[in-house]
């Protein structure tokens, strides 16, 4: 809360992580409006962020606005706390502890000097003002980071996106000691697609606008992590036909039959409405329908797994009205009913509290 009170308000626009009333929504919203026109982007990933921040450089930057010792040495003794692995007491001299209460602020602490640096940068970078007469004449930089997640959407050419990235990278070694991932640290022509937080980014024009300086910046939910995403629930099989062409099938989650039916359908609804809330901005996010008739039929063959019933049966038991659901009892003694999610999944407006950034992570561990 201390540090928080002393930084929040410290901070640039441009960061989005463990913030109040910032989230991965923000941080992708503020790329829809400010990244009009880039025709390169460079994907940001820094190496075992969270693991190499160095404690000297965390204090000296903490030293500049805190001048209590004694509150400084009790961030010391946090950032070298021992751990404990295989049995044995190891110390930390490098990085913050994961899970630690004051990790993400103190992650954000240290950051703020690269979001100021590349705002300094593109002080510098920025030329001229975007007109159709003269779009040759124009030059932009746009930055945006999220944790150690950053993009930036450079008008201009490639060797000036590449020199860009150079820059990040020697500033990142020489003032904090981290390394920048070559492999992973990609420039991406604006019509291909660049990868930020789960998000596939890339620019569009309108039929009416062919003009590069106008194309406008395109969110899209990436299949193939709905995909993912499905498998790893345990929530669908993958068979190809005869043609080669892969057939998604739901499969039921043996490992949940001995749940109650309020416990299962608790679940599903959760990983579904945590799926949903994550790419409601995704200008294709009602593909998740798709990903929402693989979880219905697997809950089903779930619970005709545990009844040992057919399907068509299992519908016609949780059936309510034109839904379908769970009623149970109340430990007063009241009959409740629990439907199965029924919000659809058009594209919706983001949302800026944090509880957002997290999808439900429960895979084929049983509850």
């Amino acid at each position: 809360m201390i540090l928080e009170a002393i930084y929040d308000g410290y901070f640039e626009k441009c960061s989005h992580g463990f913030r109040p009333n910032h989230s991965c929504h923000t941080a992708l919203n503020q790329i829809q409006a400010c990244f009009t026109g880039v025709k390169w982007f460079i994907e940001g990933n820094i190496k075992s962020f969270f693991d190499n921040i160095n404690h000297e450089i965390m204090i000296n930057i903490l030293s500049k606005r805190i001048k209590d010792e004694r509150f400084l040495r009790l961030i010391r003794k946090f950032l070298k706390a021992e751990y404990l692995e295989d049995w044995t007491f190891r110390s930390t001299y490098s990085g913050t502890p994961r899970g630690g209460i004051i990790s993400p602020i103190l992650a954000n602490i240290y950051l703020d000097r690269l979001d100021k640096y590349m705002l300094e940068y593109k002080e510098s970078f920025d030329k001229g003002k975007c007109t159709a007469a003269s779009p040759e004449s124009y030059k932009s930089l746009q930055y945006v980071r999220y944790a150690d997640n950053f993009i930036a959407g450079v008008i201009g050419s490639k060797s000036e996106a590449e020199e860009i990235k150079e820059q990040i990278k020697q500033f990142l070694f020489e003032k904090l000691r981290l390394e920048l991932s070559d492999e992973k640290t990609l420039i991406t022509h604006s019509s291909g697609r660049a990868r930020f937080l789960g998000y596939d980014v890339f620019a569009r024009h309108s039929t009416a606008e062919k003009r590069h300086f106008n194309a406008a910046v395109c969110l899209a939910m990436p299949i193939e992590l709905m995909r993912k995403r499905l498998l790893d629930y345990g929530a669908m099989t993958i068979e190809r036909n005869a043609k080669g062409k892969d057939l998604w099938k739901a499969k039921s989650r043996c490992y949940l039959k001995n749940n109650d039916d309020l416990e299962i359908i608790d679940q599903y609804n959760s990983e579904i409405r945590g799926f949903r809330n994550y790419y409601r901005i995704a200008y294709n996010s009602s593909r998740a329908n798709r990903f929402g008739c693989i979880m219905q039929y697997s809950m089903f063959k779930t619970y005709a797994a545990k009844y040992r019933m057919s399907m068509k049966k299992c519908f016609a038991k949780f059936r309510i009205g034109k839904d379908l659901g769970v009623r149970y009892e109340t430990k007063d003694g009241k009959m409740k009913t629990r439907l199965f999610y029924n919000e659809g999944f058009a594209k919706k407006p983001p949302i800026k509290t944090s509880g957002v950034d997290y999808i439900p992570q429960t895979g084929n561990s049983k509850i």
